[in-house]
C-alpha cells in the first residue's frame, strides 16, 4: 500500500486542482489544507490510525478539523471529522472516490507514509 500511495503521489489528483502545498486541494470554492506536522499514528505500526489537523476554507468561513482515518492500509475506511466545537462526525472514504471526504483520507494516509521514509 505504502508504494501504491508513493506512486499516486505522481499521479494527477482525481478532478481536483492541487496547490502549491502538497497536501491540499480545493473543491469549488471550499480549500483544504493539511497541517503536514500534525500527522500522527494512534494505531499501530502495522495498522495504522492517522490522526491529522486541517485548516478548511469555506468563505466566508474558515475552521480546523481534527481527522482520525482508520484503515490506511486498505483502500476504504471510515473517517471521523472533530470540529472545533468537538461535534465529531464519522464518514466512510475510498481510495478510488473523488469526495473531498476521500481526498482528507488519501492525503491523510499519504503524509503519514512519506514521514515515514525520512
Amino acid at each position: 500500500m505504502k508504494k501504491l500511495l508513493a506512486a499516486l503521489l505522481f499521479a494527477p489528483s482525481l478532478a481536483l486542482a492541487q496547490e502549491a502545498n502538497l497536501y491540499s486541494f480545493s473543491i469549488n470554492t471550499s480549500s483544504f489544507q493539511l497541517l503536514p506536522t500534525s500527522v500522527r499514528n494512534t494505531g499501530t505500526k502495522t495498522v495504522p490510525k492517522v490522526v491529522a489537523l486541517w485548516e478548511v476554507d469555506a468563505p466566508p468561513n474558515s475552521w480546523r478539523w481534527v481527522v482520525t482515518v482508520s484503515n490506511c492500509d486498505k483502500t476504504t475506511g471510515t473517517m471521523q471529522i472533530t470540529y472545533e466545537g468537538g461535534e465529531n462526525q464519522v464518514r466512510s472514504w475510498a481510495f478510488e472516490g473523488s469526495r473531498a471526504y476521500d481526498n482528507i483520507a488519501f492525503n491523510s494516509c499519504l503524509a503519514y507514509y512519506m514521514g515515514q521514509q525520512k
